[in-house]
């Protein structure tokens, strides 16, 4: 929402100064004699609780849920039902049928040309979808047995949380529960589990350190063997805001490292156990195996695709589309179990994010899966479950001849459930914008130990190049780490600056945050404990790359966590 209108200025200035006033009048009224008639009482309580109600609820339309979520309800709540019923409190001696021909003229005219957004009352609006909703209502009798109030179809089930549901019913007992840090709180319901926090919505309501502490406190009172660590793959909910879940909640995200380890991915979730579980069994197989180890030993079929550096790469041909084909050799087929899993993992880069298509040869039949690397670099095809003993006589891999590709491996899986690759493979995008300068400049409230110098010279970094910087390995982890950064803004405007961090030479993580452009040296503090291969990963290095412009550093410091 940019433009400052009419309906800007009377939702955020005009309506609340004459609820005010309507409060204060109600509030006036209610010491009054005339007050003791019930009826009107009622009138003036129901007014003076409403106009409150607005009054404290204001705020989420200030901070959080603004016009630029294109709705104005968090905003206004009550606002129009309070406006237009003050014709029941300002002229309370006159007709019925007159203060209802008011109120109807009075919300009309509020709803019509003060809603944000104006509803196009030619089109479907807010009457529309809520009859709708009415399409599937569950009509609903007394009984003297337990009423199923909710009709929920078993694809949605099966989808969702059928089999997570069946996970924690086979090893774990109901009274042991799992911490729920994907924003998916619907799943106590679905599982019939215990929600281990006083809120309903235990992530997004504990948000401050207190908060954090006080939950992660609480726990001690409950069995909780289990984490919902993330959405599979990730979505909003995981980076609301674009921050994301671990950044935010950087307390309880530390202390999930600290005390879970990545399990599975069951019903679209990842899912962590308890570190020192020993009774929760996955196993996991592999069939088929290409690595770089044994790439050129391998007997198959390359359409358009050559060997480099132990490498299956491929180039932009304009004609066909490259393949890789006939991967088993001489009538070799492999049998594919119904009580298993089976998966195909293939890590490799796409310059281009183009599709790829698998197909699969099934007892003869052939079925297709599409699929594509994206920021991750690996990708991960389900066969499709087999309800009898089956076979799979081979398989192909089919490649965007207007793209360019490298392979690195390619695995076929078979196991219980499809283990968790995903809570460790590097997200470029954890972008925290501004958070590190605001951490460095105004949170005065932690006193954090130095535990290593890294740079401690100033020194100058030109624009699109990494700078590494070694340091050895830190051995305390468990109350977090931060890294301080020194950082001189040389140029005339804001950009980013990408902080890697690494074992030898693989990179294991990556976070991107905005320097200003005050031409003063500023401290920019990044809670890198938050990322889970800080914790679990002996890291030895890390380096700056300043995006489209020149930087100059003068301290990197690892700080003690608070």
């Amino acid at each position: 929402y940019k433009t400052i209108d009419f309906v800007y200025y009377s939702q955020y200035f005009v309506f609340p100064a004459a609820i005010l006033l309507i409060i204060f009048y109600t509030f006036i009224s209610l010491r009054r004699t005339y007050s003791d008639n019930a009826t009107n009482k009622y009138l003036f309580i129901t007014m003076f609780f409403l106009g409150i109600f607005y009054i404290i609820n204001f705020h989420r339309g200030l901070i959080r849920h603004n016009f630029t979520e294109n709705w104005d309800t968090a905003l206004s709540s009550y606002a129009f039902f309070i406006l237009s019923g003050s014709v029941y409190v300002f002229i309370m001696n006159k007709s019925s049928l007159l203060k209802f021909i008011l109120f109807l003229i009075f919300s009309s005219y509020l709803v019509y040309n003060f809603k944000f957004p104006i509803e196009n009352i030619t089109q479907n609006n807010n009457f529309h979808e809520i009859v709708k909703q009415f399409d599937g209502f569950i009509d609903l009798h007394p009984s003297n047995h337990k009423i199923k109030r909710i009709n929920m179809s078993y694809d949605f089930a099966k989808e969702n949380y059928l089999e997570f549901s069946y996970f924690l019913n086979k090893y774990f007992s109901k009274d042991e529960t799992f911490i729920e840090f994907s924003n998916t709180p619907m799943l106590y319901f679905y599982t019939n589990r215990i929600n281990p926090n006083y809120f309903n919505q235990p992530l997004l309501s504990n948000h401050n350190d207190y908060m954090q502490n006080r939950f992660i406190d609480e726990l001690k009172n409950y069995k909780v063997p289990v984490t919902v660590f993330s959405n599979y793959p990730e979505n909003w909910w995981d980076n609301v805001d674009g921050i994301p879940n671990t950044m935010r909640h950087y307390r309880i995200a530390e202390y999930i490292y600290i005390h879970y380890k990545p399990f599975a991915i069951i019903n679209k979730h990842c899912i962590w156990i308890d570190r020192n579980n020993t009774t929760v069994k996955n196993r996991i197989d592999t069939l088929y195996k290409i690595s770089e180890k044994n790439i050129r030993n391998t007997k198959i079929n390359l359409n358009n695709i050559s060997i480099i550096d132990n490498h299956f790469t491929t180039t932009k041909t304009g004609e066909i589309n490259p393949q890789i084909n006939d991967f088993f050799k001489e009538g070799k087929e492999i049998q594919l179990k119904p009580e298993k899993k089976y998966y195909l993992f293939i890590n490799g880069i796409s310059k281009n994010q183009s599709d790829m298509k698998v197909s699969f040869n099934i007892n003869g039949q052939i079925t297709e899966n599409k699929f594509n690397f994206l920021n991750t670099g690996i990708a991960c095809i389900k066969l499709n479950n087999p309800k009898t003993q089956s076979k799979l006589n081979d398989f192909k891999i089919e490649f965007s001849k207007n793209d360019e590709f490298t392979l690195n491996n390619i695995f076929l899986l078979e196991c219980d459930y499809l283990p968790d690759y995903y809570s460790t493979i590097i997200k470029d995008y954890y972008g925290l914008k501004y958070i590190p300068y605001i951490w460095g400049k105004y949170d005065v409230s932690h006193k954090m130990e130095k535990i290593d110098t890294i740079v401690e010279i100033t020194e100058t970094l030109p624009k699109n190049i990494e700078k590494k910087f070694l340091f050895n390995p830190i051995q305390n982890k468990n109350s977090g780490n931060y890294i301080l950064i020194k950082i001189k803004n040389l140029c005339n405007k804001t950009f980013d600056v990408v902080l890697n961090y690494g074992k030898d030479s693989k990179k294991n993580g990556s976070f991107t945050f905005t320097i200003i452009d005050n031409y003063q040296t500023n401290d920019y503090l990044i809670r890198i404990s938050s990322q889970y291969n800080w914790f679990d990963i002996d890291n030895n290095w890390i380096s700056l790359y300043p995006a489209e412009g020149i930087i100059e550093i003068s301290c990197i410091q690892i700080l003690q966590g608070d």
